[in-house]
């Protein structure tokens, strides 16, 4: 298999794992085995079939690695940050947040030469960040990377993924402790009221769909996810495949809003019978 096919794969795989797997914990292992898996085929076929030129050994190194080494060092943070962290207690939980968030700025704070010339979209220094021909001119082996590779790494990639990772990651951070009070908030509410969803989760599924696609939620604005998450907490159940349920939703032989449906003449019939 060739590099962009590689690469396809990989982007396909991994927007799977994205909409299908609501754990973030198991979001992440999948999503860090199906990185390293692909940096190994094109460690393979970099072995296979050198580079025709400079400007190709750029590109790979700035640009085509790092599709699958940002998706692994963000996913590795998600992981190690959410495996630690603190199950009760709102300021551990912001303790835990920003010393995570204090980590990442000492980050920028140290290589803020290199992140403002990728900012400001510069190409003098590629062949000296992004080529292997200085591999043996670096001084010592860069930050947190023991495993150099020096046939398969430029001075520079490991450092620019991590750039990428983190900026991705610190916006994960910024809404981790919203999200988190948010849905404490949704599962007391559910406590509280002992509400429970008693028809089945498909027809809770097809309910979900139907209020992201008509808009009813935010305008509109707000990810199909995050309302089914919602949902989750506050009836406390888990959906299983949220996207494979809606393919059978729609492979349905008669009606595919069987559940709206019911909803809708049951409505009607009580305003009826009431009126009489």
């Amino acid at each position: 298999m060739d590099i962009p096919s590689l690469i396809a794969n990989f982007q396909k795989e991994i927007q799977d794992v994205e909409h299908s797997e609501w754990d973030i914990i198991k979001r992440s292992q999948k999503a860090i085995a199906l990185s390293r898996k692909v940096l190994v085929g094109l460690k393979t076929e970099l072995a296979r079939k050198d580079f025709g030129s400079m400007d190709q050994e750029i590109q790979f190194f700035k640009v085509t690695k790092q599709i699958p080494l940002t998706n692994l060092i963000y996913y590795l943070e998600c992981y190690a940050f959410e495996a630690h962290f603190p199950k009760i207690g709102e300021k551990q939980q912001q303790k835990h947040i920003a010393k995570t968030k204090d980590k990442i700025q000492m980050f920028f704070n140290r290589h803020a030469e290199f992140i403002n010339y990728m900012g400001q979209g510069c190409g003098h220094l590629d062949i000296w960040y992004f080529t292997r021909q200085t591999n043996n001119d670096m001084k010592v082996v860069p930050e947190q990377d023991y495993t150099f590779d020096m046939d398969f790494s430029a001075p520079y990639d490991m450092l620019l993924g991590k750039l990428y990772a983190y900026e991705r990651f610190i916006k994960y951070l910024e809404g981790r402790l919203g999200k988190q009070e948010q849905e404490t908030t949704i599962e007391n509410l559910g406590e509280h009221y002992n509400l429970k969803w008693t028809s089945s989760k498909t027809a809770l599924t097809e309910l979900i769909y139907a209020l992201y696609y008509s808009r009813a939620i935010n305008h509109g604005n707000i990810d199909k996810r995050d309302i089914a998450m919602v949902f989750q907490k506050l009836f406390n159940l888990d959906l299983g495949d949220f996207y494979k349920t809606l393919s059978e939703i729609k492979s349905r032989k008669k009606s595919r809003t069987r559940f709206l449906d019911e909803l809708s003449m049951g409505f009607i019939y009580e305003m009826e019978k009431s009126e009489r």
